[in-house]
């Protein structure tokens, strides 16, 4: 099991969570205690080698069953808002950022790399120099 970082610096609050297979949990209905796991519609052997664009390939992530899904996510007031990661073999897999405006999906991350960028003392720089031109971006 992977823990949480000891402590964030500057304005950053992290915020682990591990993410179910099956799917995200969502109230049934606005302030209610009812929650409901939706199920996802496609398996790894599903995914395609290519996607037209980031937001068929935000689709198929968000919709298929991973080995492993971890995320977490930066309160800061501009720069990586949340970052997520999707492993079919818990290997390499997809990982997304999201910024204030933009969406970005890189895929065959390898999972050393994905623990060590969520534990940088800035994820930003980490992004800049070990992901954001090495890795395949969608």
């Amino acid at each position: 099991m992977i823990s949480a970082p000891t402590s964030c610096k500057g304005l950053l609050i992290c915020i682990f969570v591990i993410l179910n297979g099956a799917g995200y949990l969502q109230a049934k209905e606005p302030n209610k205690y009812a929650f409901v796991i939706q199920e996802k519609k496609f398996t790894c052997a599903d995914l395609p080698d290519h996607f037209a664009n980031v937001e068929t390939a935000l689709d198929f992530i968000r919709n298929c069953r991973f080995e492993f899904e971890e995320a977490f996510e930066a309160l800061a007031v501009r720069g990586i808002r949340n970052v997520s990661y999707h492993s079919c073999d818990k290997e390499s897999g997809y990982l997304v950022l999201v910024t204030h405006d933009r969406t970005f999906i890189h895929k065959e991350v390898p999972i050393k790399i994905w623990e060590a960028f969520k534990y940088a003392e800035s994820i930003e720089t980490y992004y800049r120099l070990n992901i954001k031109f090495t890795y395949i971006p969608i």
